[in-house]
């Protein structure tokens, strides 16, 4: 039995999308225990006030742009610091960020931070270097609370 040609079209788009849905699943976002539990284990825990954001670009083409950020941040507050930090101390966090052009399914990208607002950090590096690294990728200036349902530490 031979089937009609718009058949053919049906089940070539069916098999695409079923390709496309695979493919989302084996990129898909991070569990959030995951990201929970490298906050946790971040040597620094902090409240942050943003002071300046540095970008500059390292790559571009037509699907994506990456850039390297510099952002220099004032400690407000001090839940967890391997590094000894204390209030008032001026550091410096940098990392790289990309932007997807038509859309990223993935785990959460690391924020660009606005200059003047507050975030919780959880942090790795400093000690030597005296640059600081986002610890729980994605959510390393967030807080993850669904769904655990926990408050900040601060």
């Amino acid at each position: 039995m031979r089937l009609p040609t718009h058949c053919h079209l049906k089940i070539a788009f069916s098999v695409f999308a079923a390709l496309v849905f695979v493919t989302s699943i084996a990129v898909a976002e991070i569990e959030p225990s995951y990201y929970k539990k490298w906050q946790q284990e971040a040597p620094e825990a902090l409240l942050i006030k943003v002071l300046s954001v540095e970008l500059i670009t390292r790559y571009q083409d037509e699907e994506k742009t990456t850039v390297f950020v510099t952002i220099q941040a004032q400690v407000q507050s001090v839940w967890r610091s391997d590094s000894g930090l204390s209030p008032g101390t001026v550091i410096s966090i940098s990392y790289e960020h990309t932007e997807y052009k038509d859309g990223y399914f993935g785990q959460r990208e690391v924020p660009i931070l606005a200059a003047h607002l507050w975030y919780p950090a959880y942090l790795t590096g400093g000690a030597q270097s005296g640059t600081y690294s986002p610890a729980a990728r994605g959510y390393s200036f967030e807080t993850v609370k669904w769904p655990f349902d926990v408050e900040p530490p601060f």
